[in-house]
């Protein structure tokens, strides 16, 4: 991967640019190369950016530039940026539909000498990042009212589960917001099928204000009903406002398109991933 970093020191703003990304897979796979990059600024709550996807592009000449505001000269000595290349493979409503993080790089600021205000050039080799098999598929519908101060969640049907045999499954909802007791609600249990039908509704309270709505999160946990060792966590979906924005269940397209759109209703089959627990 080919980067650029410059550091304006009157406006405190880092602007990164992604120029190149090269062999992202070999000539004799299969598989559509569609990538695109997502870039982040760690640790702390992330500044998250994204390029364009680009179509059928192994070596993608990406040209695209992310600026990071208030940025200071400390954040220099303490963070790092960084780098997934994903694969946008599948059409938009497909059930499997992915986004597969083919691979990352992580940059340390604080020995590039980006405080001295000049260019920084450089290649940093590409870390590949190993494809888990999925847990499975939930469809969600969420809608969001901000008249009547409502978030609704339906939780429709999930598509195969992976558990070690047939669970007995149900699904668990968690409303957050800055400043108020989370909200928890759940479904009836679904014995013995690994794509179970649901089919329920949870509405919650909340607060619509736009920085409120910002904090929010909703986590979604796909549970496993078992009287001998206790319920167990097949996996889980996170929209909304968390701390770790690179964790594998976080999806914050989903969110941020609720948001752009709080008189729609958005619905989508999302990946369950692994929890954060």
């Amino acid at each position: 991967m080919k980067l650029s970093l410059l550091y304006n020191r009157q406006t405190n703003q880092l602007r990164v640019t992604v120029i190149k990304v090269e062999n992202l897979m070999s000539d004799s796979t299969n598989i559509d190369c569609n990538p695109y990059v997502k870039v982040s600024l760690e640790p702390g709550k992330s500044q998250k950016q994204q390029s364009e996807v680009f179509r059928g592009k192994k070596n993608p000449q990406f040209e695209t530039d992310f600026v990071f505001k208030n940025v200071t000269r400390d954040d220099l000595k303490k963070k790092s940026i960084r780098f997934k290349v994903c694969n946008k493979v599948g059409s938009a409503v497909s059930l499997y539909s992915k986004k597969h993080v083919m691979a990352e790089v992580m940059l340390s600021l604080n020995q590039l000498g980006l405080e001295f205000g000049e260019e920084v050039r450089l290649w940093k080799d590409l870390e590949s990042v190993s494809d888990a098999q999925p847990l499975g598929y939930l469809n969600v519908t969420v809608s969001l009212d901000t008249k009547e101060k409502q978030l609704s969640v339906t939780v429709a049907e999930a598509r195969n589960l992976n558990a070690s045999s047939n669970p007995n499954s149900y699904v668990k909802v968690c409303v957050s917001q800055l400043g108020r007791s989370d909200v928890k609600k759940q479904t009836q249990v679904q014995k013995n099928s690994t794509s179970p039908n649901f089919d329920e509704t949870f509405v919650f309270s909340i607060s619509p204000s736009a920085r409120d709505l910002e904090t929010a999160s909703i986590c979604i946990k796909v549970m496993n009903k078992e009287l001998i060792k206790g319920d167990s966590v097949i996996g889980e979906i996170i929209l909304g406002d968390i701390c770790d924005s690179n964790h594998e269940s976080y999806n914050d397209s989903f969110w941020e398109s609720l948001l752009m759109s709080p008189t729609k209703c958005l619905s989508q089959w999302l990946e369950i991933s692994p929890g954060l627990s």
